[in-house]
């Protein structure tokens, strides 16, 4: 029980460079895995971070038609 306490210490603590050194193992982790396409925390990052601005892109559009703009 203490070495737990002491191991959610260390992260509340040192929150960055845990989440840092996670992603660096789960990095080398997707490597090693066989897939039909590549497994990588940056392509996954791309991924998500596509369809957000898709997400915005739709928002964007409905709010133009909703809320015209004046425009010179």
């Amino acid at each position: 029980m203490e070495f737990l306490d002491q191991a959610i210490k260390f992260i509340q603590e040192n929150l960055l460079g845990a989440s840092a050194t996670i992603a660096i193992v789960l990095e080398f982790a997707f490597r090693l895995i066989k897939t039909d396409k590549p497994l990588s925390i940056l392509h996954l990052i791309g991924s998500i971070a596509k369809k957000l601005a898709d997400g915005f892109k739709l928002l964007g559009d409905f709010l133009d038609k909703v809320l015209p703009q004046k425009l010179k």
